[in-house]
């Protein structure tokens, strides 16, 4: 029932931009794949710039804490 009603829609705004019908049935509609490599390496190199990120604001956080226990050491 959805899919007929989401057709009907399809072939209305296609019939609404100039595209005959004759045109729509001659078109096949396929799913474009995805391919999980691209989507792992996409993953990997996303957590990568979070660690990265989360790498830096901890040596950042260290490097000011010794910074200031040394200056409070010699106070």
């Amino acid at each position: 029932m959805f899919s007929l009603v989401m057709a009907k829609t399809f072939l209305k705004k296609k019939v609404e931009q100039g595209v005959s019908e004759e045109d729509l049935n001659n078109e096949e509609i396929t799913p474009d794949r995805v391919d999980i490599n691209v989507l792992k390496s996409r993953i990997r190199a996303e957590e990568n710039r979070h660690f990265r990120r989360n790498l830096y604001i901890f040596i950042s956080c260290m490097i000011v804490i010794v910074i200031a226990g040394v200056y409070v050491t010699y106070l």
